[in-house]
């Protein structure tokens, strides 16, 4: 899979089509594991509502990679959004389902961000 475009589904798990979970979700920390310790050219995921890319930094990914740098990444971001996530529904801003719609969308994002990663989730119409 070196250097290869690796495009996987990523199904809907029974949801009903009012849930916004139903539209898909994106990357998980193992699908981002398995790009950077195959070293892909990029990882993609498409469900029925989203296609998702990601692409490696300038200076590429690789196992070390995903250990010393996007792991522990990954790892500040999901504590923090879910903290977000807890309180923005127990405020009211979202509903139980949108949060979890969300969450791995922000979580790469951010570390995407941090770390000079080129990540996209483009809405399938």
């Amino acid at each position: 899979m070196r250097g290869a475009i690796v495009t996987h589904n990523h199904p809907n798990l029974g949801w009903g089509t009012k849930d916004a979970r139903s539209k898909g979700l994106s990357f998980s920390s193992s699908d981002i594991e398995v790009a950077c310790r195959a070293n892909m050219g990029e990882i993609r995921a498409v469900s029925s509502g989203y296609k998702h890319s990601l692409k490696p930094p300038s200076n590429g990914w690789n196992e070390q990679y995903w250990r010393s740098r996007v792991e522990p990444t990954y790892k500040k971001y999901e504590q923090q959004v879910y903290k977000e996530s807890v309180t923005n529904i127990l405020l009211g801003r979202k509903k139980i389902d949108q949060a979890e719609a969300d969450y791995h969308h922000e979580v790469i994002k951010r570390t995407a961000n941090q770390l000079g990663m080129r990540y996209s989730r483009t809405e399938i119409n």
